[in-house]
């Protein structure tokens, strides 16, 4: 009998945003995703860390934390060294674990990686452009749309155009890593967790690393 593959993937989210819209993400039928939601309050990116300490990551083939890096630039003297004892840990887990710990950051949000779905949207403020191009009263508003997987895809809008566009831009975090094969299993190496500081100056994402293991091309 032919074993079919299962893969799970763990993913940590700061709100119903990303896992509203991650989970009706056409995706590999051989992923599963299991979602993890943060409130990240007062704690910022320590609440983060203490969330992800905690939680097991048996059973899973890869572990993704994915953050906004508005914090970490608006407030550098308050959230910059949480922000960095999150980079160091999962350095850490990559060195001695089997199970690779992605950091999926966007600066300045994931709204970044929303606009992006628009072809003519050009990098501007995200806030104004979802109130003014998709005519939601604010962002709140937006976030809390249960629907916003197929708002992003309607029209001329497409997760294709936003790939397209972030896969474009020297994201701030991005991870060198391999995938290897063996018969039915796959296995995932982080080789090391790159940070280029000048991508603080422009919107981007690495979100398409996500995409990439996955199975979801754009």
């Amino acid at each position: 009998m032919t074993r079919e593959r299962k893969e799970r993937i763990k993913l940590f989210v700061e709100g119903d945003t990303e896992k509203n819209y991650f989970e009706k993400l056409r995706k590999n039928n051989n992923v599963e995703i299991t979602y993890t939601e943060v409130n990240m309050g007062g704690g910022g990116y320590t609440s983060f860390l203490k969330k992800v300490k905690k939680s097991s990551d048996l059973g899973y083939i890869a572990v993704f934390i994915v953050i906004d890096l508005d914090k970490y630039i608006d407030e550098p003297h308050s959230h910059k060294q949480a922000f960095e004892a999150l980079v160091s840990f999962c350095r850490s887990r990559n060195k001695i674990s089997k199970k690779p710990y992605f950091l999926i950051v966007s600066n300045r949000d994931f709204e970044y990686f929303a606009c992006c779905h628009c072809g003519n949207y050009k990098s501007g403020d995200t806030k104004a452009y979802i109130a003014k191009v998709f005519n939601y009263q604010n962002v709140d508003e937006f976030k809390a749309d249960k629907k916003i997987y197929e708002f992003l895809n309607s029209n001329s809008r497409s997760f294709d155009n936003a790939v397209t566009k972030i896969r474009g831009r020297k994201p701030f975090i991005s991870n060198r890593f391999k995938k290897i094969y063996k018969n039915l299993d796959i296995t995932i190496n982080i080789e090391e967790i790159i940070i280029s500081d000048d991508a603080c100056n422009y919107y981007h994402s690495n979100l398409y690393e996500l995409f990439d293991i996955i199975g979801v091309k754009g």
